[in-house]
């Protein structure tokens, strides 16, 4: 298994306990009430500046890489969030009619569990 930097560490840890351990209670939840999205988690992952972790400084982004994203899809797979989440595996990203929200020009393609 390959060792985190100590900011792959943090990461986690940090989104370890942004997550909890909501799992599959809250998505059922979401779910049975026909929501695509987690809007309040959602809003939370945008102050941390999540979707901008692979994103370059000079474009606004935290110019993290494929690591850092994993970390947090790892997560965000483990709470079954009802987030956007990145388009795999092109990492080609989707532009968002709520983009405005982020201050971004990009965000994370919706992907529905069914």
């Amino acid at each position: 298994m390959p060792r985190l930097t100590e900011d792959q560490q943090l990461l986690a840890q940090s989104a370890g306990k942004v997550l909890g351990s909501g799992g599959s209670a809250r998505f059922r939840s979401l779910r049975d009430q026909g929501a695509h999205i987690d809007s309040p988690l959602w809003d939370q992952l945008i102050e941390l500046g999540w979707p901008a972790i692979p994103f370059p400084e000079a474009a606004g982004g935290l110019g993290w890489g494929l690591p850092e994203v994993a970390i947090v899809m790892e997560a965000l797979g483990r709470n079954l969030s009802l987030t956007p989440q990145p388009t795999p595996p092109a990492g080609r990203w989707w532009p968002w009619p709520g983009r405005r929200r982020s201050g971004m020009d990009w965000t994370w393609d919706t992907v529905m569990l069914r």
